[in-house]
């Protein structure tokens, strides 16, 4: 029996006709290159495509590219069906996706290859911390540099922003 007659196994998603040849066409104008590593379909309309420096979320010719480098953080939860990015610098993605494959798994890998350097620095008069790495961006291989805070710090406080930036400073000199 085949996937397509079995009713017991879901269809595997795929990236066909208008949709492949809508992000085909973004990818060629942004520099991305074109390989797909897995593909979900999301709710209500649309599909997250996995590429090899990006993750995808569109359909057609109206796709929204983002680099795995600036994901901070991101999860999947298996109850609600949600895939959730937080991005550098804030902001946040959701997209509740059905069928999700392989998605998760190409995220998380992709995410931990574009982390070069990272370490982890407890914030002074607080009970947290932040994380400095350098992000390599996938595509065109440059390095960045980011501060990322722990729970409980505040960015608009001046301390935090000037511990941040010092910090960066530093650690992007002995690193190179």
């Amino acid at each position: 029996m085949s996937p397509a007659t079995n009713p017991k196994r879901p269809r595997r998603p795929r990236l066909t006709g208008d949709d492949r040849t809508g992000l085909r066409e973004v990818c060629l104008a942004s520099g991305v290159r074109w390989q797909v590593l897995a593909v979900a379909d999301a709710e209500p309309s649309g599909q997250v495509v996995a590429l090899p420096s990006h993750i995808a979320h569109g359909s057609g010719r109206d796709w929204d590219l983002l680099g795995w480098h600036v994901i901070d953080h991101g999860s999947w939860n298996p109850d609600t069906d949600t895939l959730e990015l937080e991005l550098h610098p804030g902001g946040r993605k959701k997209v509740r996706l059905h069928n999700p494959g392989l998605i998760a798994e190409v995220m998380t890998e992709r995410v931990q290859a574009s982390i070069v350097f990272q370490r982890y620095l407890e914030v002074p008069d607080t009970h947290s911390g932040l994380t400095v790495s350098a992000r390599r961006n996938l595509a065109d291989q440059t390095l960045s540099w980011q501060a990322v805070p722990g729970r409980g710090l505040r960015w608009n406080d001046p301390d935090v922003q000037a511990f941040a930036d010092a910090a960066v400073r530093r650690l992007r000199r002995e690193f190179g």
